[in-house]
């Protein structure tokens, strides 16, 4: 279910909590934001409660989670590459921008289109 609400932390445009995707309201038809957040969803529906302990504790697991995330959401052309790699900085993980374009080329090799339809 998505939420459109302003209560989302400080410097995101969208959360996925499950069973929730929460988006500010001006984002609501963002759809590549929807789907870097419903990458999130479907990771956290089998085992939320793990799901939410290992991205909090774990900062591989969160570049993981994230590279996935804006795999997909350069994949639906909400955002660039560039923009995705920066992006990644932010998340305060101690990685170079070199290493946050690594991850996103490892997600979408293991995420992409491809993968996607090779494996269905």
């Amino acid at each position: 279910m998505i939420v459109a609400t302003r209560l989302i932390p400080y410097g995101f445009s969208a959360c996925a909590l499950w069973p929730f995707i929460f988006v500010l309201p001006e984002e609501r038809r963002n759809n590549a934001l929807i789907g870097h957040e419903l990458v999130h969803y479907r990771e956290q529906a089998w085992v939320m409660p793990l799901w939410v302990l290992f991205y909090l504790m774990s900062k591989r697991f969160r570049l993981a989670a994230e590279a996935r995330a804006y795999s997909r959401q350069i994949e639906l052309r909400g955002i660039s590459a560039a923009q995705a790699a920066q992006s990644l900085l932010g998340y305060r993980l101690g990685i170079t921008l070199d290493e946050a374009r690594t991850a996103l080329t490892l997600a979408a090799a293991d995420y992409g289109p491809a993968n996607k339809r090779s494996k269905g």
